[in-house]
């Protein structure tokens, strides 16, 4: 079975022009990071263009989030997450030449929300949320610049690593940061942190925390803030890991497991009890070396509320029936379906070929109460799983990732005794944005018309789950810039329109124009911003190759044009 997944999300969205027909004008949606931080097996598959010793490169995931005028309404709060990739090699001089030493990557997170394609941080609101992140920004930092350090001075004593050759990069140390955000409201804001480990023992290491953050007042909540009885709290976490991990107490390395849990509730000794909060309920994670073993670890708990009711602070307790969320592999979930019933599911996938090193296929098990949804997926390498709560009806979103960094998407109805798919959406995915809100989500594509980028528009349910289109045009998610090799003439619009219309005038642009691509219909047209804040409107013809433009091709007519492949 694949181990407690935790993936680096974040960031929310904003679009006020929109009023759709999915019942919200919110503000939209957010993103992902491909990691493999909870696998002890694997290292580091990403890395960063690189310069001599040390080189720092940025990658961004972001979810979705949204802003409400009734007071009385608990909002979602919108967050990016950005990673910065750290390579060391062997010699300062020739850097990326010489032999990689360690390699790692650390989170930082961001309150804001999206506006015109933009991420846009929010200015005087959540001020005391904004604090309490920058400290977890800040103290993240710290550690991961620590154990970098650490890499780096192991890694000059390693005679392993001394020998090997300077191409060789099945052996390196490695420091891989994750944190997944899995609520975010204005009561909870709460962080699951995984970090991943290799520092050349004989295995690695990956030690799982979290960071939960009441979202009005910027306060740290410690598991004593959410559990309202902590005697029958403790009896039910050790009755749990006794259920759950039947060899628990063959890999003890405490005297007494229940005393143990009660000292960790209380802080005593630096121990903490690690927990991250969900819509619908708690999550305490042990890590290997806690309570057991390498070999034993490590141990995780899900504790819903809607079964231990009594046993948590009201406060804190699900303050919404809509919602959208990423979701562990193989622990429950509790599902709200249409017919009035809470259900249980539960999500895993297996290799089609476990002897496969390489293989491409999954067996996926989708399990509603008793009843088991069967499929194989192929041609995917790796997935994601989003559970979808909208007036009372429950759907599950599979991310899939492929070849060339494409990404799928297999989205599944939870509402009645058994599991049914709705469909398989092989041009759009989350990538690296997150959904927290389902009337209003971002999914990303790669557009072709113009040149390769990636672009993104906002979504939200339809009745039936799935994904519907809040506008006919994309946003461009990058900032690439087109320079014009001749003069050449365009639609010049003063303002976007917020249905995509053409209300410009043909003018002329002289040679050396420099365009910035911020839109497209992705069939027809693409709008670019131009030096002086006005927008062109580019057609073009795609229905040969090469696409053309006033009847010229456009990789003569501008500078700047990449086509991937």
């Amino acid at each position: 079975m694949k181990l407690h997944i935790l993936k680096g999300t974040a960031c929310a969205v904003s679009m006020s022009l929109l009023l759709t027909a999915c019942g919200s004008n919110a503000i939209p949606s957010h993103s992902e990071n491909e990691t493999t931080a909870a696998k002890e097996t694997e290292a580091a598959t990403e890395k960063a263009e690189t310069e001599a010793p040390v080189n720092e490169s940025k990658e961004n995931t972001e979810s979705s989030g949204n802003e409400h005028d009734d007071e009385s309404a608990v909002g979602f709060i919108g967050f990016k997450t950005d990673l910065t990739y750290t390579d060391i090699y062997s010699d300062k001089k020739t850097g990326s030449d010489s032999k990689l030493w360690a390699t790692g990557y650390y989170p930082a997170i961001r309150l804001g929300f999206y506006e015109d394609g933009r991420f846009m941080e929010y200015q005087g609101m959540y001020e005391e949320l904004s604090d309490a992140i920058q400290k977890f920004n800040d103290d993240t930092y710290a550690s991961y610049q620590e154990l970098m350090k650490q890499c780096e001075e192991f890694a000059k004593d390693d005679q392993d690593l001394a020998v090997r050759a300077s191409d060789d990069y099945s052996y390196y140390y490695s420091v891989e940061m994750n944190s997944r955000i899995n609520r975010s409201d204005e009561v909870v804001f709460s962080i699951a942190n995984s970090c991943y480990t290799f520092m050349g023992g004989p295995h690695p290491n990956t030690v799982f925390s979290g960071y939960n953050i009441d979202s009005k007042t910027g306060k740290v909540l410690k598991i004593s803030d959410i559990v309202t009885d902590k005697d029958a709290f403790i009896d039910v976490l050790e009755k749990k890991l006794l259920e759950e991990y039947p060899d628990i107490k063959d890999g003890l390395i405490v005297d007494d497991l229940k005393t143990t849990l009660s000292d960790m509730y209380d802080g005593k000794d630096e121990m903490e009890l690690e927990f991250s909060m969900y819509h619908d309920g708690i999550d305490i994670s042990f890590s290997a070396y806690d309570l057991t073993a390498y070999a034993y670890g490590p141990e995780f708990v899900t504790l819903l509320y809607s079964d231990y009711e009594d046993m948590f602070n009201k406060k804190y307790l699900r303050v919404t029936d809509n919602y959208a969320s990423e979701i562990d592999f193989i622990y429950p979930q509790t599902v709200v379906t249409a017919d009035g019933l809470s259900r249980t599911l539960v999500v895993d996938y297996e290799p089609t070929d476990p002897t496969d090193e390489y293989g491409d296929s999954y067996d996926l098990t989708i399990t509603l109460d008793e009843n088991e949804y069967k499929e194989t997926i192929g041609g995917v390498y790796n997935m994601y799983a989003y559970l979808f709560e909208k007036n009372h009806n429950s759907y599950l979103y599979l991310r899939c990732t492929s070849d060339n960094d494409w990404q799928l998407t297999y989205a599944y109805d939870l509402n009645g005794p058994k599991v049914k798919k709705i469909g398989e959406y092989n041009d759009i995915a989350f990538y690296n944005t997150d959904p927290v809100d389902p009337d209003d989500f971002i999914m990303h594509t790669r557009s072709g018309l113009i040149s390769t980028y990636s672009i993104s528009r906002n979504y939200c349910l339809a009745p039936d789950g799935s994904p519907k289109a809040l506008t006919e045009y994309w946003w461009i998610d990058n900032e690439p810039e087109l320079k014009l090799n001749e003069a050449a003439s365009f639609s010049i619009m003063d303002d976007l329109t917020a249905d995509g219309t053409d209300t410009g005038t043909m003018t002329e642009l002289p040679e050396g124009t420099t365009l910035k691509p911020v839109r497209t219909d992705e069939e027809s047209w693409v709008d670019a911003e131009t030096e002086d804040g006005k927008y062109a409107r580019i057609y073009v013809d795609a229905s040969d190759w090469p696409h053309t433009t006033n009847g010229m091709d456009i990789e003569e007519l501008f500078t700047g044009i990449v086509f991937a492949g």
